[in-house]
């Protein structure tokens, strides 16, 4: 199984919006419909929400993981993993694909690695990978 995980945006429109459609930026729907074709399974990394899986309805909001503090990010990214794990039966056949900036992806693999997954986690360029 291929799980792709892609960091929210700043970008939203207004009022409430499954996640799929909340983050408007057009990176994000570029890399949303990309990871949607490649992956079996589909989930926002946010800053407020954790992991989110794309029809979770929500509204607007205004909140960037680098504005916590180093402690906060560390429980985010554990966080992020245990929420990943209880909904999915990961092997070590299974594939976790992060398109992230660094300091959403930094997060997510020190979760990995505190879950013992870390070799699971491919991190693909945030800037190319919708190409």
């Amino acid at each position: 199984m291929i799980i792709g995980l892609l960091s929210c945006s700043k970008e939203k429109l207004s009022g409430a919006h499954s996640a799929a459609e909340l983050y408007s930026s057009p990176f994000f729907q570029n890399n949303v419909n990309k990871l949607i074709e490649t992956c079996d399974k589909v989930y926002v990394i946010s800053g407020k929400f954790g992991l989110i899986e794309l029809e979770f309805v929500m509204n607007n909001y205004d909140l960037y993981l680098g504005s916590l503090n180093h402690n906060d990010k560390l429980i985010w990214g554990n966080l992020v993993i245990k929420e990943l794990l209880n909904k999915n039966n990961i092997t070590k056949e299974d594939k976790i694909v992060v398109v992230a900036s660094n300091d959403y992806y930094d997060y997510v693999a020190y979760g990995a690695e505190y879950y013992n997954i870390e070799s699971f986690i491919v991190h693909e360029n945030y800037y190319d990978f919708a190409k």
